[in-house]
């Protein structure tokens, strides 16, 4: 397991992001099993390093009205937030400003998407 979480750190320092698999039940901001192990690791690395900040990014449904897709975007990042929260990690070293979905960066489906930041301003 600490290999593993050194291997996320250095990860994060090459691509400044970690992408973690993490499935909602389509429509809703209700995760599916599975994101545990994942999950896991990163409140770890968060441990080990104090220092680090992330913006929480999910992954959009196709064919739901702009709104409707910014709404869904916030209620899983919180969902997200609470989830590793619970795990164990500061919220306050999180931001869940939702990025833009209709850009290239967008988050592919089943994934979550942790971009660090140097510096967190509460939502």
């Amino acid at each position: 397991l600490e290999a593993q979480v050194l291997d996320m750190l250095h990860l994060l320092e090459r691509t400044g992001r970690l992408e973690l698999p993490a499935n909602f039940t389509k429509g809703t901001a209700v995760l599916s099993k599975g994101y545990q192990p994942g999950f896991q690791k990163f409140v770890l690395l968060m441990e080990k390093d104090p220092s680090l900040k992330f913006r929480l990014e999910t992954y959009a449904e196709p064919n739901m009205k702009p709104a409707d897709q910014r709404l869904l975007l916030r209620e899983r990042a919180l969902t997200l937030l609470e989830t590793l929260a619970d795990m164990g990690a500061d919220k306050r070293r999180f931001s869940t400003a939702p990025g833009d979905a209709t850009k290239e960066t967008a988050v592919p489906r089943g994934i979550v998407r942790l971009s660090a930041v140097d510096s967190v301003t509460e939502e």
